[in-house]
């Protein structure tokens, strides 16, 4: 839930409420512009789910799954010390890791279904997956809490990419809480049906 919370909603609130405005200002690209670089955030999410399966299926769910925290952490922290002086490659590439990121969040359900019990694991899903929704609404209060109490023009550029800092940082504390033994065996899930499974197939 953790990783979920530090993965998707970060992403999903910067986008929605604080990128555009953030590259148009910082990088004085226009809307079209602008709208170019959430297009690869989207991208990288898009190859991120097949990819983080066979990554999975190769390696297991913690190592992948750490050094997706690891990318997530540079990339917030780069938009973050470096607001204006990116060249843009750099900044296509932080978008393009960000979504990625986002779209590898799918690692969180593994450990779930190990974790808990098969009448338990689809509330726990439903959870986890909340907390990352969650979290992009806290972004966004976040954001609007801010500008209500300072005076206009005392925002940085760089001060929507602070804004989602805590919540990057805690994410990125949840890979490592992951066991190092995978939370699946891959074996035993072949040879053992789950009992929601066998319900079904009776």
């Amino acid at each position: 839930m953790l990783s979920h919370f530090g993965f998707l909603g970060p992403f999903l609130g910067f986008i929605s409420v604080f990128a555009v405005p953030y590259l148009r200002a910082a990088f004085h690209l226009s809307e079209v512009g602008a709208g170019t670089f959430l297009a690869f955030g989207l991208v990288g999410s898009l190859i991120a789910g097949p990819v983080a399966g066979i990554l999975a299926d190769r390696y297991g769910v913690a190592p992948p799954y750490r050094a997706v925290a690891g990318v997530n952490v540079l990339a917030w922290a780069a938009l973050a010390i470096f607001p204006r002086h990116l060249p843009t490659p750099v900044l296509a590439t932080i978008f393009i890791g960000l979504g990625f990121c986002n779209g590898a969040s799918v690692f969180t359900f593994a450990p779930i279904r190990a974790l808990f019990r098969p009448d338990q694991g689809a509330l726990a899903s439903g959870l986890a997956n909340n907390f990352g929704f969650f979290s992009a609404v806290l972004v966004a209060l976040v954001a609007l809490v801010m500008g209500l109490a300072l005076p206009a023009g005392t925002l940085a550029d760089h001060t929507e990419c602070v804004v989602v800092l805590p919540f990057w940082v805690l994410g990125g504390m949840g890979p490592f809480l992951i066991p190092r033994q995978d939370a699946y065996d891959r074996q035993a899930c072949a040879e053992k049906p789950s009992p929601s499974y066998r319900r079904i197939t009776a």
